[in-house]
């Protein structure tokens, strides 16, 4: 009987200690970064076992804040020729559908030139002002990325035949989705979406895993709020959920899901957005957007809007 009892202590004491290990290993505790930050990153076990083979946990940190990449790929539909279906929709409060545009495109590039053709297009409700514009501001931002109007030559300036106002939304919307973790310049909240900062950072939990998304092997960095700082003072972030995914090849970019949520005086939005990618050869191009977004700011009308692109190189 007490040879048992020996045994099971000592089985107690090695599970323990197991659990133990296992806990302090699944942590890695990043160093300060130069406005003083620091965090804690969730390991998984296979990302433990890389890291102990020398993988380096800073770079995928730095990588989230610096990365060109993801940027690129959306670049390279400039100079490629594609078909792509475009689907957007547009709701009311009651989330009823008030109006929808759905199409088919073709970007042809040659000779250092681009321009689209509309295959087909069908308009539902009311999309369009009196005097033709678009009535729906999400569908001239829509409109401004997407759309290839008339033939374009050689390098174009990013800012050119659009306004100064959408030119700015534009360029805060470039560095939520291609720099998240970057401070933006918008009133009240650009601080709050620099989320690695010092300020941001203790909002938050960090996690790297090994995962494998349709046939690639990867890495997936997430970001989440943690639950008692979204319990109890959920206006404190604006970033609520970030997942990053890392092709284990080259650590490239290749796709990334949002939700950004902020409710104040001035305005209130609540948006989410998928983005995956794919590789052509030894490029990489976006592949599907799926963006899901309710935003209300000063002098627009609000406006609650679903939309999807596919593309096919």
């Amino acid at each position: 009987m007490w040879i048992n009892r020996f045994f099971l202590s000592i089985c107690i004491v090695l599970v323990i200690d197991i659990q133990l290990f296992a806990q302090l290993d699944s942590i890695y505790q990043s160093h300060a970064t130069e406005d003083g930050s620091a965090f804690s990153v969730t390991l998984d076990a296979v990302v433990i076992s890389d890291f102990k083979k020398g993988i380096n946990i800073p770079f995928f940190i730095q990588k989230m804040q610096e990365d060109e990449s993801f940027y690129r790929a959306f670049k390279n539909t400039r100079f490629a020729s594609y078909n792509f279906k475009n689907k957007v929709q547009f709701f009311d409060k009651k989330n009823q559908m008030v109006a929808a545009y759905e199409g088919d495109c073709q970007q042809n590039y040659e000779q250092d030139c681009r321009s689209m053709k509309i295959l087909k297009d069908t308009f539902w409700g009311e999309n369009f002002s009196r005097d033709g514009s678009y009535k729906y501001y999400t569908m001239k931002l829509f409109d401004r990325l997407f759309f290839t109007n008339g033939k374009i030559c050689g390098k174009q300036p990013e800012n050119s035949n659009s306004s100064s106002d959408q030119n700015s939304h534009v360029t805060e919307l470039k560095k939520l989705i291609f720099k998240p973790g970057s401070k933006a310049d918008v009133p009240f909240i650009g601080s709050k979406m620099a989320i690695f900062s010092k300020e941001m950072s203790k909002y938050y939990d960090f996690r790297l895993m090994s995962s494998s998304i349709k046939g690639h092997d990867c890495y997936t960095f997430i970001v989440s709020v943690k639950p008692e700082i979204e319990k109890e003072n959920k206006d404190a972030t604006v970033v609520k959920y970030l997942e990053t995914y890392f092709d284990k090849t080259n650590l490239q970019v290749f796709g990334r899901k949002y939700n950004l949520t902020y409710k104040g005086f001035w305005f209130d939005f609540d948006v989410s957005m998928d983005i995956e990618l794919t590789k052509i050869k030894d490029k990489y191009y976006p592949q599907k957007i799926n963006y899901d977004g309710y935003w209300d700011v000063p002098m627009k009308k609000p406006e609650n809007a679903k939309f999807e692109i596919q593309f096919d190189y």
